[in-house]
C-alpha cells in the first residue's frame, strides 16, 4: 500500500461531517488528474498555465511538507504524479493501521472518525479492507466512530471489500463522491462522468452523497444538473448533493465568486460546503 502523506489527525474539512475529529490516510495514485482546476479555460489544455509538477523540481523535494500549494490544477497533485513517487515507501495495510492508532489519544478512536482519501482510494479496495480489518482485530474492539471514503466515483465497486465497514458502522459508513466536471477540472465527460458507478456506491451505502467542485461557468452547472438527473433516474430518488467553490488557496476561496456559487447552490436546492482547512490553516494546509 502506498500513501502520499503521513497519516494525520485533524478534522473533516468538507461536506456533511465538516468540523468533526478524524484521522486521515491519503493514498497515492489516481485515474484522473484534474489539471484544468482554476485555469482560465479548464476545458482547453492548450490554454493552461504551467503547473505541478512542471513548475518545480520534484527531485529536490524531500518530504510532502516542502511542496508548495498549487494555485492551478489538482491541489493534491503530489498524491498521484509519478514525479513525487520517490517520497512514498510501500508499507503493509497493517503498518498504516497502527500508524493511525498512534495518532489518537490513548490509541483509541472513541468518537473519532476516519477518512480514506487520495489520490483515488478506490484503487486500493483490498488495502482499505485490510486496514479496517486490522482495527476490528484489536482487543477490545477499536474502530472509527464513522468512516468516509472520498472518491471521484469512476472505479467499479467490489462490495465484498466494504461489507464489514458497512455492517459494523451502518449509516456512519459512506462514500463522498466527487464527480469531476469538464469545465471545472478539464476531465473529459466520457471518463469522469459515471453516474452508474456512483449509483452503485449509494445503493450499497445509502448515507453516501455527491460533492461537486464548481465555478460559475453555466456549462459546468449544466453538466452537474445532468449528472444529478442521471443518477436520480438510476436510484429512483435524488441523493444528497453538496457544492464547493473551486480553489485551493485562501485568495481563491475568498474571491467574489464564492458567494455567487453559494447562492447558485441554494437556488437549486443543493447544500453548500466551505473548505474549512483553507479557512482555518490558510495556504499551509497540507497535513492538516
Amino acid at each position: 500500500m502506498k500513501i502520499s502523506e503521513k497519516p494525520f489527525y485533524s478534522v473533516q474539512g468538507e461536506g456533511k461531517n465538516t468540523g468533526k475529529l478524524c484521522t486521515w490516510l491519503r493514498v497515492f495514485g489516481c485515474d484522473l488528474q484534474c489539471r484544468g482546476f482554476s485555469q482560465d479555460e479548464p476545458a482547453n489544455p492548450a490554454s493552461w498555465k504551467p503547473q505541478f509538477p512542471e513548475i518545480i523540481d520534484p527531485k529536490r523535494i524531500k518530504c510532502v511538507e516542502e511542496i508548495p500549494l498549487p494555485v492551478t490544477g489538482c491541489d493534491s497533485a503530489f498524491s498521484w504524479s509519478p514525479a513525487f513517487k520517490h517520497l512514498y515507501p510501500d508499507r503493509t495495510p497493517n503498518y498504516y493501521a497502527e500508524e493511525v492508532l498512534n495518532l489518537l489519544p490513548n490509541k483509541k478512536f472513541n468518537k473519532v472518525g476516519h477518512i480514506f482519501t487520495g489520490g483515488e482510494p478506490m484503487l486500493y479496495q483490498q488495502d482499505l479492507h485490510d486496514v479496517f480489518r486490522s482495527w476490528v482485530a484489536a482487543t477490545p474492539l477499536n474502530i472509527p466512530n464513522w468512516l468516509g471514503i472520498e472518491t471521484n466515483g469512476t472505479r467499479e465497486l467490489h462490495p465484498s471489500k466494504f461489507i464489514m465497514m458497512r455492517d459494523m458502522l451502518g449509516s456512519d459508513f459512506y462514500f463522498s463522491i466527487s464527480p469531476k466536471l469538464l469545465h471545472v477540472s478539464g476531465e473529459k465527460e466520457k471518463k469522469a462522468h459515471r453516474p452508474d458507478i456512483a449509483a452503485s456506491y449509494i445503493q450499497f451505502a445509502p448515507s453516501s452523497y455527491l460533492k461537486f467542485v464548481v465555478n460559475t461557468d453555466p456549462r459546468a452547472w449544466e453538466q452537474l444538473t445532468r449528472y444529478v438527473d442521471d443518477i436520480s433516474t438510476l436510484l429512483g430518488y435524488t441523493p444528497e448533493v453538496w457544492v464547493m467553490a473551486c480553489g485551493a488557496t485562501v485568495e481563491q476561496q475568498e474571491s467574489e465568486y464564492t458567494p455567487i456559487i453559494a447562492d447558485m447552490a441554494i437556488s437549486k436546492g443543493y447544500n453548500f460546503s466551505v473548505r474549512a482547512h483553507v479557512i482555518t490553516w490558510g495556504n499551509a494546509q497540507i497535513g492538516k
